[in-house]
């Protein structure tokens, strides 16, 4: 009896040990997570170091540790940072599948598996291995899908799987061979969907989920007020992560609340987190682009000058020179705005932006001193900051213009008075603009039918925004698509609603 007794003490002592451990374990991961979200790097490192060290066994501090230097590269492009990332995932791996070789159906450990090949994936596509990408994925949201198969209320797993169904709808249509042969598929509603239950139903996955959330409804939606409360969450939780504060000054400049995204911009410039060298940079370019669309050439050129000064990718490096020439060519600079015109050319072309500022610059490049083509950015730009009137006031005050000049201040007449509700010249300059053959400007037209549908939706004439929704979708090749497209998604949704 008292053999008995020892044995059952020993059991539990035993076992409280392993259960302390384990809570040890879960709190050193719970409290790295959240200096990692609030982008206190130097201190989540410290902590998964010692998860590591403490619990050489277990994939889960390398694996956090993989992601912190992971974000790192995405934030600073420093490839110390990417070989860091690629030594501590493998680690992490190599942990993962002595786990499963003793257990293949512990949820977590699946599901720690599906999160690793989810980050190879996400560091594949930044290097441009799109093919290793895609099975770094399927190899992600099989380890998903079985861990839900497993325990249907393992509601981390669907981040990812809401992840993989909205990044994947961007592969380009000449890598859609690769989803076949994979057997991958997306769905963008799915994605906001199974986004919102890792939200809603899951704590571990509320913060991530809310960030991805609010790039959903911005991108996709151009919902505004749903995106910022998603963002509104994350930045009172998070008031100093630069990636938060920045996608909230993006969100703001869509919106045209252009004070708030300047407040969120300096602020990310004051904060200069060391591993997100490259979200600073890119907060000047987006101080330069406020800057440039009020009419402050001067204040933009500087913004521009110091992003280039500071960026180490050629992203938006097109737009920020193109932008740079026209602010040159305003101050009669023809020397330093020939220049960059020539740089404009030299951006990423995969990017929509950079493309645009190559075609502008080939477009243009006779024209750019050209008082005219400057009075049309003008106008532009005030059309983009809504102040109307002076649209229309402005256009008033040029004449003889090209087809194309023609276009593009004919649209942002139309933007101008459907906003200020004169319906009669809203009309009259829709008729004009039907009749007009732009050389360049391709992306006019189907503005032009978005513009059409929200004028017949306030006047709740539902078929002929359906007829104009079509229109608009009509075109594919044409610069701003992204912007458009989620533009005419709000209005399908708002128009399902109506029924």
């Amino acid at each position: 009896m008292k053999k008995l007794f020892i044995t059952i003490l020993v059991f539990f002592l035993i076992a409280d040990v392993n259960f302390s451990s384990e809570n040890i374990l879960k709190n050193l991961i719970k409290q790295g997570i959240q200096e990692t979200y609030s982008l206190n790097i130097d201190k989540a490192e410290e902590i998964f170091n010692k998860a590591i060290n403490q619990y050489p066994s277990n994939p889960q501090g390398y694996l956090y540790l993989s992601q912190i230097y992971l974000w790192s590269y995405l934030g600073s492009k420093e490839e110390a940072d990417l070989k860091l990332f690629n030594t501590y995932n493998n680690l992490a791996v190599e942990r993962i599948d002595s786990l499963l070789q003793e257990n293949s159906k512990n949820v977590n450990t699946i599901y720690l598996n599906g999160l690793a090949y989810q980050l190879k994936a996400m560091a594949y596509t930044t290097q441009g291995s799109s093919l290793d990408a895609f099975w770094a994925a399927k190899k992600s949201v099989s380890n998903y899908e079985k861990t839900l198969e497993i325990d249907s209320t393992f509601y981390d797993s669907y981040l990812g799987l809401g992840l993989f169904d909205y990044a994947l709808s961007f592969v380009p249509s000449f890598f859609k061979w690769a989803l076949t042969i994979s057997g991958l598929s997306y769905d963008k509603d799915r994605a906001l969907k199974y986004l919102t239950i890792a939200y809603n139903k899951s704590s571990k996955s509320k913060s991530e989920s809310a960030f991805h959330l609010s790039k959903i409804y911005l991108e996709y939606l151009a919902d505004y007020k749903k995106a910022s409360s998603y963002l509104d969450f994350l930045i009172e939780k998070y008031p100093n992560n630069s990636l938060f504060l920045y996608q909230n000054a993006v969100l703001h400049i869509n919106s045209k609340q252009f004070d708030k995204a300047k407040k969120s911009l300096e602020k990310v410039i004051k904060i200069d987190n060391k591993y997100f060298k490259q979200t600073t940079a890119f907060s000047y370019f987006l101080l330069g682009e406020i800057a440039f669309r009020k009419n402050d050439f001067e204040t933009a050129l500087r913004n521009y000058e110091e992003f280039i000064r500071l960026t180490k990718i050629i992203d938006y490096t097109g737009l920020a020179n193109y932008r740079m020439a026209v602010c040159y060519a305003v101050q009669n600079k023809s020397e330093f705005a020939a220049k960059s015109l020539q740089l404009a050319k030299l951006g990423n072309p995969d990017i929509s932006d950079d493309s645009f500022a190559k075609s502008r610059a080939e477009a243009y490049y006779t024209r750019i001193l050209d008082d005219k083509f400057l009075q049309v950015q003008q106008i532009e730009n005030l059309a983009y900051t809504k102040k109307y009137n002076e649209v229309i006031s402005m256009s008033y005050k040029i004449d003889s213009l090209s087809q194309d000049d023609s276009s593009r201040v004919i649209i942002s007449l139309i933007e101008a008075n459907l906003n200020l509700k004169n319906w009669d010249k809203f009309l009259e300059y829709s008729e004009k603009i039907e009749n007009l053959k732009p050389k360049y400007e391709k992306w006019v037209d189907p503005f032009h039918y978005y513009f059409l549908a929200e004028y017949y939706f306030i006047k709740k004439d539902f078929e002929n925004v359906k007829k104009f929704l079509a229109k608009a979708r009509d075109y594919d090749d044409y610069i701003f698509k992204n912007e458009l497209v989620a533009k005419l998604n709000n209005i399908e949704r708002r128009l399902k609603k109506q029924k």
